[in-house]
């Protein structure tokens, strides 16, 4: 089953399932994970989930050596799926691809 956008904002236990089947085209040569973050979650910071949509996390190694090695893991917040920012799945995309998929190349 595929699972669409608007299912993922309706549905919170699908967003897992959602982010990971998001293209990344040609970056995700360089993502590890994609990984849907609730904010209930304790392993983030509060400030961190209500402030961003998305982060992208680079190995300390990477950006220390420039080795290509390691790979960058993105972070989704539930506020990517309530945000007036994102209203459609191609704004959803762009935000993932596009912009968190870019940093996991230059970081």
């Amino acid at each position: 089953m595929v699972i669409e956008f608007e299912q993922a904002v309706r549905e919170p236990k699908l967003r897992q399932k959602y982010v990971e089947r998001v293209d990344l085209e040609g970056f995700a040569q360089y993502v590890k994970r994609v990984k849907y973050i609730s904010n209930k979650s304790r392993a983030y910071s509060k400030e961190l989930y209500e402030t961003c949509l998305m982060c992208t996390i680079c190995p300390f190694d990477l950006i220390l050596c420039g080795t290509n090695y390691l790979k960058s893991k993105i972070y989704v917040f539930e506020s990517s799926f309530d945000s007036e920012l994102i209203q459609q799945e191609s704004d959803f995309t762009s935000a993932l691809v596009d912009h968190e998929g870019k940093h996991a190349t230059i970081l």
